[in-house]
């Protein structure tokens, strides 16, 4: 191997080659690597951002590389898959977030002065499929800095769904040897791949997931796909045959224990707010489950919104040439569905803030459709016309029992609000209707209370970045995420399609 190399190097001229561990920020080569993974990048629309890919060399050292669009094509069929390669004239740059591997802070950066020579080599000596595998029990969240490798085992998968933003999603569990296992959402195509294959794998399906995001949601843990994750299945891989092996005496099935945090219950909404805001991390899961009053109901966004009359597609429509259009399925709504948006203030007499309660959660409350309020407010037309129909107004001053996770917390500048993830109650869930009660008068906010906003810290202004970011989508069912998928590559399967990617 050695000496093949160097026949290889010397005859292009070639001195004193580096490996990957030497590499620091404007580093320019030489070196020889084997291209392990190939991936392209498009964005949500579909435009086509860059051409990644994962280098290996002779000491074990593991990179990530990229070749952006306007020069990606140069690289198409030069750097294959399971080939070796000596490059020079590249550029090493450094990204501190949303790094493709956790522990190398470097990305190689491919331009048109970056030289390739194919070297006429076995590869015995790479290795053809690394990976850097977390264990279950040691995934925590990612935070957006770096993505994570994971290997498991799969029994059912879940049908596609789509979220209100617009983004297809698959959901499944993902189980380990020793009977734990994490919830994994894929976006767009590559959930179409996932279906595909677990068709053909009807018992139990074993694979590797790269390139993962972490996330708590009420303390369970759950991975979610990015523009760089690919689903590799090949028996060829030592790490999936050792496995399979490792899996092959253990029971399969649904008795798995999930991995979670400890969730903390908070009795009241300043409770909540306090531990949100000091939460930077958000690595806690807070819950809240208590009786509120609603002192108003805001008009200024209103209090329904038009969505995709899609089967499942729930992402709210655009005005574009008299027509409403979901940007999400690309065409004309001729009967667009009308969804509750109920932005309320609330107080338990400890703070006010603003819960905002969507479709069938605002169903319950007021007992109604949307739709049919709709309708009631547009056959009213006379000049002192309310501007909340009854069924809203009568709502003002009422007491429920609100059910209010902290992964729901949004904030603008001053402006804060929750999502109502259930209203509990008699004939509202499977609950007996008792809570613990604030102790304090409901009637009214006490004078020396805080108000909602009070002794807010100014928002965190965002970091520089460097490099591209990828935009993770969360499976939260109201928040406008984006969905980020790789294209197909050689020996795995993957997907193209509904991905989103401006730096790494």
């Amino acid at each position: 191997m050695s000496s093949s190399l160097n026949v290889n190097t010397s005859e292009i001229g070639v001195a004193k080659q580096l490996v990957l561990a030497d590499l620091r920020e404007g580093t320019t080569g030489p070196i020889t690597v084997m291209v392990c993974r190939k991936w392209d990048v498009t964005s949500v629309n579909g435009r086509f951002m860059s051409t990644d890919y994962v280098f290996s060399d002779v000491k074990g050292g593991v990179m990530h590389c990229t070749a952006w669009n306007n020069i990606a094509h140069y690289f198409f069929d030069k750097l294959k898959e399971g080939g070796v390669y000596l490059l020079k004239g590249f550029v090493v740059q450094r990204t501190d977030q949303y790094r493709i591997l956790k522990d190398n802070p470097f990305v190689i950066g491919l331009n048109g002065s970056t030289v390739v020579k194919k070297v006429d080599d076995g590869g015995s000596s790479f290795t053809r499929y690394p990976f850097l595998l977390t264990p279950f029990e040691e995934l925590e969240p990612t935070e957006g800095k770096y993505f994570v490798d994971v290997i498991g085992y799969v029994t059912e998968v879940g049908p596609q769904s789509v979220k209100s933003s617009g983004a297809r999603a698959v959901e499944f569990n993902l189980n380990n040897e020793c009977n734990r296992r994490v919830r994994v959402t894929l976006w767009g195509d590559l959930g179409d791949v996932m279906l595909k294959k677990k068709a053909e794998n009807p018992a139990v399906y074993c694979l590797i997931l790269t390139s993962m995001s972490a996330k708590f949601y009420l303390g369970v843990l759950g991975l979610s796909s990015s523009s760089s994750t690919i689903l590799i299945d090949s028996s060829e891989v030592p790490a999936l045959q050792t496995f399979k092996s490792s899996v092959s005496c253990v029971p399969m099935g649904d008795t798995s224990d999930p991995v979670t945090e400890e969730v903390v219950s908070v009795g009241t909404l300043q409770e909540l707010v306090d531990r949100v805001r000091a939460d930077k991390s958000k690595k806690k899961a807070i819950l809240f489950r208590n009786v509120v009053e609603i002192t108003s109901i805001r008009t200024k966004n209103s209090w329904y919104l038009f969505a995709c009359s899609g089967s499942q597609c729930r992402r709210g429509l655009t005005r574009e040439g008299g027509y409403f259009i979901c940007k999400a399925c690309k065409s004309k709504v001729d009967y667009p569905r009308t969804r509750f948006r109920i932005q309320a203030d609330v107080t338990d007499g400890t703070m006010s803030t603003v819960v905002t309660l969507f479709d069938e959660v605002a169903e319950q409350l007021v007992k109604r459709t949307a739709k049919s309020l709709v309708e009631e407010q547009l056959n009213d037309t006379s000049l002192d016309a309310p501007l909340l129909p009854s069924a809203l107004e009568s709502l003002i001053g009422t007491k429920h029992t609100f059910e209010i996770k902290s992964h729901t917390y949004y904030r603008y500048g001053e402006y804060e609000s929750f999502n109502c993830a259930k209203i509990v109650g008699p004939g509202l869930d499977d609950t007996d209707g008792n809570s613990k009660c604030v102790t304090s008068d409901l009637g009214s906010l006490p004078s020396d209370s805080p108000k909602r906003g009070s002794s807010l810290p100014p928002p965190t202004p965002g970091s520089g970045r460097k490099l591209r970011k990828l935009y993770l989508e969360e499976s939260d069912d109201d928040d406008e995420g984006v969905s980020v998928d790789p294209t197909r590559v050689t020996g795995v399967a993957d997907n193209s399609g509904d991905a989103k990617k401006d730096s790494h």
